[in-house]
């Protein structure tokens, strides 16, 4: 209960000004500090989706199958609700992944973060700011080529978690 009281905080709480607050008390020198950034914003909406999946699952018959059976409480989470959240996980987590990459590429564009490493928010800030992509037709390939790399990831990554949540499914599975 405490914990999703804590996961209730940070929902309330709109993420890019968070993570514009943190980032500008933390100096982002590394990969693993922005990692941690971002994730100190986006574990909330995850634990709850989870939490909300294992309520679901804990009133099904095999899990009370289970309990009837007298099986210890780790046997029935180890064998039998984390086997049937295998996939809702992996497909949350990669879900996860394209939000904390649109936060990433935010943040490096809104120059909030050191211009450490070269990556697409760097490359978008210098296409707007430097470039002129914005005013002169010439220099709208420097603006389109991160957009597009950023789209096909995005698409690869919601496709992937879309044929995770297939394969792992059989109620989704076609016959």
């Amino acid at each position: 209960t405490l914990l999703m009281r804590i996961a209730d905080f940070f929902l309330t709480i709109p993420s890019l000004p968070l993570m514009i607050v943190l980032a500008a008390y933390v100096r982002v020198d590394s990969a693993p500090t922005m990692a941690l950034i971002l994730s100190i914003t986006a574990w909330a909406g995850l634990s709850r989706a989870i939490r909300a999946q294992v309520l679901s699952l804990k009133e099904r018959e095999f899990i009370e199958a289970a309990k009837v059976l007298g099986l210890r409480k780790s046997h029935i989470i180890f064998r039998e609700l984390l086997p049937n959240m295998g996939s809702y996980i992996a497909t949350n987590a990669i879900l996860a992944f394209t939000g904390a990459m649109y936060a990433q590429v935010g943040l490096f564009f809104l120059g909030v973060v050191p211009f450490s490493s070269l990556n697409w928010g760097v490359m978008l800030n210098f296409a707007v700011s430097q470039g002129g992509a914005l005013y002169t037709l010439r220099s709208v390939h420097y603006l389109l080529a991160p957009i597009v790399c950023i789209v096909l990831l995005q698409t690869g990554a919601v496709l992937f978690a879309r044929a995770m949540e297939i394969l792992f499914n059989p109620r989704l599975r076609v016959r």
